[in-house]
């Protein structure tokens, strides 16, 4: 059997044949067990929405909560972001529909912890209220298991779906067995 990385590598070779399904579900998984998401959150759009409205849609939700999160200059530093993974989905009424896997939302989650008020910016229902304001029904649930979510999210593309990342991504990538930190 390939490794992950070799097939990865073979992904824009199109002499390099179709994957099977289950090495490229697989693949993807072991690429999304290198990062530390901590929400899984599926957002459902309750009209029918052009592709780049609801990436539109979605991307200020992102920046509302990172604007939250770390303050109104978050632009300026990338590893100073939540940062994620986003499945999109057709849904048999013909709706796209997202899962994504959020990381670096652990200052929400100190919030949430010590705030006295229910319902503000330091709660998850605000988050999912927030999306059903912009777009429709939101579901956020802190990942208990992180290879059941991974795979969960990594069968879209074997489903004709896609999948997209946020560009910090890299920014967050742990480091390598043996090699030392710059």
């Amino acid at each position: 059997m390939r490794t992950a990385a070799e097939i990865v590598k073979g992904w824009d070779d199109p002499e390099s044949g179709l994957l099977e399904d289950s090495e490229l579900v697989s693949a993807w998984t072991d690429f999304l067990l290198q990062y530390q998401f901590e929400w899984f959150v599926t957002f459902t759009f309750r009209d029918s929405v052009h592709p780049e409205n609801a990436d539109k849609l979605f991307t200020l939700w992102i920046n509302e909560l990172n604007q939250h999160l770390y303050g109104r200059r978050w632009k300026a530093a990338p590893h100073k972001q939540v940062f994620w993974v986003r499945a999109l989905e057709w849904q048999k009424r013909g709706v796209l529909h997202f899962h994504a896997l959020i990381g670096d939302t652990r200052p929400l989650a100190e919030q949430i912890r010590f705030s006295k008020n229910g319902f503000s910016k330091a709660s998850l229902m605000y988050w999912e209220e927030r999306w059903f304001s912009l777009a429709g029904i939101c579901r956020i649930e802190e990942i208990k298991v992180h290879e059941f979510v991974s795979r969960y999210v990594s069968k879209y593309v074997a489903k004709d779906g896609e999948i997209d990342v946020s560009e910090n991504l890299k920014d967050f990538v742990p480091p390598q067995p043996g090699l030392r930190a710059q």
